[in-house]
């Protein structure tokens, strides 16, 4: 597969994962891993912005903040100035993100009604899978 099939694969479950919830950073930056293959975090980070930007330029997802007294903030940027300050939080890091660093992403009910259909879509083909044995 390309790369470009790799991030549409990686989107698509991003989406299906933001259906149900608040999706974290790192919950992209575990589907980096394993479509990139790479045990390098910059190159995961690298994968991320794309997929991410791709979404939010597509108005799926917003990412903000999450506090315990009020939930999911959104940032109301757009979504270069979102990805800039993406990239800068996670250099700051320099490493591996664990659980919440960074950024927070909500679904909008476009990118809602998709994921489910993705959703769906994976559903229906597990339950192929299963009747086939």
């Amino acid at each position: 597969m390309t790369e470009k099939h790799l991030v549409v694969e990686a989107e698509k479950e991003f989406l299906v994962l933001a259906v149900t919830d608040w999706t974290r950073l790192d919950e992209a930056q575990s589907l980096a891993r394993h479509y990139t293959g790479s045990g390098d975090w910059q190159v995961w980070r690298d994968f991320c912005l794309v997929l991410l930007g791709n979404l939010m330029r597509a108005d799926l997802v917003v990412a903000g903040d999450f506090t315990d007294d009020r939930g999911f903030r959104p940032w109301n940027l757009p979504a270069e100035d979102a990805l800039r300050r993406i990239r800068e939080r996670w250099d700051a890091i320099g490493t591996e993100l664990e659980m919440g660093d960074v950024c927070w992403f909500a679904v909008t009910p476009m990118g809602r009604e998709i994921g489910e259909v993705y959703e769906a879509e994976e559903n229906a083909e597990h339950e192929r899978l299963n009747r086939e044995g």
